[in-house]
């Protein structure tokens, strides 16, 4: 059987169908004229379609002439692609309201935060500074920070904040060393091949190559599939299926909880692996929240419109979590708020992919610290915690998870992918050169310990001398840290207040006035 892709017109409307070798219909989508035309427009003229073999042989020739160890021309490649992003900003904007469902606003915050990680990795990329550490050898130092690029970068981004989560870590392996094979799906939506036509325009040949289908093993690469949780050496793990949870205690302000967690849950389309599957509230302030979130709902939900009216297909609430064991409260085309009434139901949970809020109850810090750690063998992906200060540390130290919060959820968190597995979490690029690169340090000067080695070998060590050496590695007597006074420590000392401050003010006043009373007596006076 063969299948045949076409673009046909239809009264008022285009229409991409796939044909089968019998001439009926397998798949049929409605399209836009403006897909139409950049589908016809992509046909008609010369695209890199070469095989997936071809294009990691090309980038193999660029990591062996070592043109991506320098510096200076990597500087050059991200400055002119971050320049070309700044010019194309309508069309990148345009794109990403087309084929996602997300206000201007924050398409503009995604292209914004895109443009200021590659920002980033200019600022950390300096010629100067590398080469100068290039050359310590040569004048006798030692050069312990030298790291260079695997070689091939593999990346598949995910949907989720596509030009972000694209070009974040594509950035990150060039500013690091490294070609890229850009893995990107073949479809119907524009900014694939927008983001595409804009690396072959600012980019060199043989830097970054596009590829509809990931290679098998490659040597001297390394992986990142975002939407696949890896677990090898040689690729970046990304934790997909982590669920992310919001505790809610009752020493927070409700309103400003519920006002994060709702932009949270319902911005950038509500897809961000971050935006929280599972909102655990007390039970004393839920019915409170609950308003708060309804509030939200009923003052917000305007702001929905312009990124759902172009997706009717999206715009209707799925059920997702409605299950036996749990209600509806509310539902409307901003999304649905979920009570679950059965503890059992939360071991059902995944991750969500739309605006619905899931709530339970729970009685104690104790009882949600326990039943957050039972939903999974491995740590969540984050960890909302609102309420006072103590609250949140309390919540955050024994809730395992990959990264925490108090009180906050940072936009630029919503944006992207989840960080990488084994990194440290950075809220802005969501990637480093680090994970890019490898250490190859290089040493030039004797350390103190192996003159030390030196002589122990070469020489006969007497007692003395002996005694010496094992009295140098003895940790320093510093006597014990200084600790705080605990909770019952302090009750101790409470109570203990209470009872004895009164017996010897009472001792004292009558040792004074007997005292008194005698040097009277005996004509001595006071």
């Amino acid at each position: 059987m063969w299948r045949h892709s076409a673009v046909i017109r239809w009264p008022f409307k285009w229409v991409y169908q796939e044909l089968s070798c019998t001439g009926d219909s397998m798949d049929t989508g409605w399209l836009s004229r403006r897909q139409v035309d950049l589908i016809i427009s992509e046909n008609c003229t010369q695209t890199m379609s070469h095989s997936t073999q071809d294009a990691v042989a090309r980038l193999q020739d660029t990591v062996a002439d070592g043109r991506l160890t320098n510096s200076l021309y990597r500087q050059q490649q991200l400055a002119k692609l971050q320049s070309l992003l700044i010019k194309r900003e309508s069309d990148l904007v345009n794109a990403l309201t087309t084929d996602f469902c997300v206000t201007r606003k924050e398409a503009f915050v995604e292209l914004f935060l895109t443009v200021s990680a590659i920002k980033s990795y200019l600022d950390q990329t300096l010629p100067q500074k590398e080469l100068h550490i290039e050359y310590s050898v040569t004048r006798g130092q030692d050069a312990s920070q030298i790291r260079q690029g695997i070689g091939i970068a593999i990346i598949e981004p995910q949907a989720h904040s596509f030009l972000f989560s694209t070009l974040s870590p594509l950035c990150a392996a060039i500013a690091s060393g490294n070609a890229v094979l850009l893995v990107m799906k073949q479809n119907l939506r524009v900014m694939p091949r927008l983001v595409g036509n804009l690396l072959r325009e600012a980019l060199d040949p043989g830097i970054v190559e596009i590829v509809s289908s990931e290679p098998a093993e490659i040597p001297a690469s390394i992986r990142a599939n975002q939407a696949k949780d890896v677990k090898s050496p040689n690729s970046l793990g990304f934790s997909n299926k982590s669920l992310s949870v919001a505790i809610v205690d009752r020493t927070s302000s409700l309103g400003d909880a519920a006002q994060l967690l709702w932009k949270a849950r319902t911005s950038f389309g509500g897809t961000s692996p971050y935006a929280p599957d599972i909102i655990f509230v007390n039970e004393f302030a839920k019915d409170e929240f609950i308003d708060r979130l309804l509030k939200c709902a009923a003052e917000l939900k305007d702001a929905y419109d312009e990124s759902w009216k172009d997706h009717p297909e999206k715009s209707k609430v799925t059920g997702s979590g409605l299950v036996e064991g749990s209600r509806c409260i509310s539902s409307g085309v901003w999304g649905q708020v979920i009570d679950i009434t059965d503890r059992h139901v939360l071991t059902d949970c995944r991750k969500l992919q739309e605006r619905t809020f899931r709530l339970y109850p729970y009685r104690s810090l104790e009882d949600v610290v326990e039943t957050v750690n039972s939903l999974s063998q491995e740590p969540n992906l984050a960890t909302f915690a609102f309420g006072d200060a103590k609250s949140c540390k309390y919540i955050l130290q024994f809730v395992e998870a990959e990264v925490g919060f108090a009180n906050i959820i940072p936009i630029e968190l919503l944006v992207g992918p989840a960080a990488p597995r084994g990194f440290s979490t950075n809220l802005s690029t969501r990637f480093s050169f680090d994970m890019f690169s490898v250490p190859r340090p290089q040493f030039a000067q004797a350390t103190p310990l192996s003159s030390t080695l030196n002589a122990l070998l070469r020489e006969t060590t007497s007692v003395r001398d002996k005694d010496k050496l094992w009295n140098s590695l003895r940790p320093e007597n510093r006597g014990p840290p200084k600790q705080d006074v605990g909770y019952f420590e302090r009750g101790f000392l409470v109570g203990a207040s209470t009872i004895v401050l009164p017996v010897v003010l009472g001792t004292g006043a009558a040792m004074f006035f007997v005292t008194k009373a005698l040097l009277r007596r005996y004509g001595l006076g006071l």
